[in-house]
This record gives structure tokens, C-alpha cells and sequence, in this order.
């Protein structure tokens, strides 16, 4: 885990699932991570996956804390993400309406576009903690946007018995590396991570205050 957060953008693994029971520090790991990638230079957004009833209700969850912490970033993304945004949530509008049926590849293009306004193109650390208890859609839009690859790192937290649907989504960025496990035998917040993350300029921190 610790490795995975040192290397450089272009060789890293796109994330890395922090896996374990309940109770074993991953959502204070997770705090940790953020926190120190914010001290080394990453911008951050952290959020936690706990309404699968709501349809993308992850991905609403990231688009609203973004926006929360920077209203300003719509004007940075374009027109069409823009009113993509605004079929999600109520804090991206108001919008032009679509031209048509809103797709999973337009939802993380836009998702991608706002994560990216702030990131001054450097790295910026996404932190999914119960990730276990997104919705399938989220779910999907989460593994796409490990696949488009940097400068996008996200840390994924977990239970050990997350969903078939879950893991099943993962498998292919499992086999070619682009994600990796991390399944702790001790409690994973006594981890050092003081050193783990590679400084860039131009940081800004998101979300933190939301997951004290």
C-alpha cells in the first residue's frame, strides 16, 4: 500500500483496495492517507459509499463535495459535463437539459472533468471508504475511472465480504495490475504513511472535515 502511493504517476497502479473486516482501522487509514497526501502535495476528495438505494448515489456524493469545496469548478468543465452533473444532483444546476438518454460513459467523463479542474494537473487522491456499500452504478463508474489511469489515484476501503458485483467489476484491473489489494493482518492505521506520497504543487485539500 505504502509502495503503491510512492511510485510516480506513470507507474503506480491506478488504486489500491484497502480490504478487512470491520473494526480494523481502515476508514482511520483512509483518513490518514488523505491527510498526508494533502501535506505532501496532493489535492484530495474523500467521501464515504453509504446509500446504495440511491441510483449513482456515490458518484452524486463526490460531485457534491467538490462543489461544496469549490463552487467555481462547473465553470471549468464545459457545457455538456456541466448538464450531465446536473441530472445527478440538484447542486450542479442549474443546466441546459441533455440532448438525450444520459449514459455511464458521459457520468464519469463529467465526474472525471470536475475531479480534474482542481488538480493543476498534477496527482489528486480519490478516498472511497465502504466502498462495499456503493450502488452497482457507482460501482462501474469507479472501475472506468481507474481505467482512464492518471493522474487520478484512488484509495478504496472496504470489507472482506464485499459484493460479487463489486469484486467482479474489479477483476479485470486486478489481473493487469492497474489495482491492487491490500488486505491487512493488523490494524492498517498504524501504518507510516508520513513519506509515502510524491510532493506536487498547487495542492488543495477537499472533503476532509466531511469524514472526522
Amino acid at each position: 500500500m505504502a509502495s503503491a502511493l510512492l511510485r510516480d504517476v506513470d507507474s503506480r497502479p491506478g488504486g489500491v483496495v484497502v480490504r478487512g473486516p470491520a473494526g480494523i482501522g481502515k476508514t482511520a487509514f483512509c483518513r490518514q492517507a488523505a491527510e498526508v497526501a494533502q501535506a505532501q502535495g496532493w489535492p484530495a476528495v474523500r467521501v464515504h459509499a453509504g446509500d446504495a438505494a440511491r441510483p449513482l448515489g456515490l458518484v452524486s456524493a463526490l460531485v457534491e463535495q467538490l462543489l461544496l469545496d469549490d463552487p467555481t469548478a462547473l465553470q471549468a468543465i464545459g457545457p455538456h459535463a456541466h448538464s450531465v452533473l446536473a441530472q445527478l444532483t440538484a447542486a450542479a444546476a442549474p443546466a441546459q437539459p441533455l440532448p438525450g438518454p444520459m449514459s455511464r460513459h458521459q457520468v464519469v467523463g463529467a465526474l472525471r472533468r470536475l475531479l480534474l479542474a482542481g488538480s493543476a494537473s498534477g496527482p489528486l487522491l480519490v478516498v472511497v471508504d465502504d466502498v462495499h456499500a456503493a450502488d452497482e452504478g457507482s460501482a462501474q463508474a469507479l472501475v472506468q475511472m481507474l481505467v482512464a489511469g492518471p493522474p487520478l489515484f484512488v484509495l478504496l476501503a472496504c470489507r472482506a465480504d464485499a459484493s460479487q458485483g463489486l469484486a467482479a467489476a474489479m477483476a479485470p484491473l486486478l489481473r493487469d495490475g492497474r489495482l491492487k489489494w491490500h488486505a491487512p493482518s493488523g490494524r492498517v492505521c498504524s501504518m507510516s504513511m508520513a513519506t509515502h506520497c510524491k510532493p506536487c504543487s498547487g495542492s488543495r485539500s477537499r472533503g476532509m472535515n466531511s469524514m472526522a
